[in-house]
């Protein structure tokens, strides 16, 4: 029997149709569940049947019943100025620091999808984690939309699981790398220097076997993307491990 996992901590944000759906099949792998809503991503979250243990943001996105709803139902609401330096996104992976709460983070609702959303905001999320007061986090970190999941590489050597539900594999350098090196895909990459970020985009996993990634210093983003507009058997997708 497969051993459970300590923590789980869930963040959702506010952009419409976070991909929430397979969050219960998630949690079985795990012990402990923290939720944790940002702005109008609290709603979605209790909407969806989960409860929240920390609201944070400033809520300038919520209606007044909606901001009530998430004062009586939230087990912590953190509430903070529309004027501030900190984006909502920050200070919920800044009140993950401070309470020191252990687990793997899995972010939703944090880039949209085509057709709503903003840009500037999935920019800004992608780009928060390499700030160094998140250093900690990095390889904590999974962002999950629908036909998108990304996680975060820090030095070092990795294996890449393949899916059914993934048609691609990018693997993009967030800094300038060293030694930057894709085996057992489609296209691998001999070790490689870029003095500045590179996306290999458009990589793809060769029937079931694992794809080892591997480099020296920087940061870099994988991410499985599904293009076809057919509907896929979702009971085939899981997220990244």
């Amino acid at each position: 029997m497969k051993s459970k996992k300590n923590s789980l901590i869930v963040i959702c944000g506010g952009a419409p149709h976070p991909f929430l759906v397979h969050v219960n099949e998630l949690m079985k792998d795990y012990e402990e569940h923290i939720f944790i809503g940002v702005d109008r991503g609290a709603v979605k979250l209790m909407e969806a049947g989960f409860e929240v243990d920390y609201a944070v943001g400033d809520f300038d996105s919520v209606t007044i019943d909606e901001r009530a709803k998430i004062r009586e139902g939230a087990e912590v609401m953190n509430t903070f100025p529309s004027a501030k330096d900190d984006t909502d996104f920050e200070l919920a992976l800044s009140l993950i620091i401070e309470e020191k709460i252990p687990g793997d983070i899995y972010i939703y609702g944090a880039f949209g999808t085509q057709d709503y959303g903003r840009m500037d905001h999935l920019l800004s999320n992608m780009w928060t984690i390499y700030q160094p007061r998140f250093e900690s986090l990095v390889e904590r970190v999974r962002f999950i939309e629908k036909k998108h999941q990304l996680g975060y590489l820090t030095p070092g050597q990795h294996e890449i699981i393949p899916e059914k539900w993934v048609d691609y594999l990018s693997v993009i350098s967030l800094t300038a790398v060293e030694n930057l090196e894709i085996k057992g895909a489609k296209y691998e990459l001999p070790p490689t220097d870029f003095a500045y970020p590179r996306a290999q985009i458009s990589n793809e996993f060769i029937q079931n076997e694992k794809v080892h990634i591997s480099f020296d210093s920087g940061l870099v983003l994988v991410m499985y993307v599904r293009e076809r507009k057919s509907m896929y058997d979702e009971t085939n997708y899981r997220v990244i491990p």
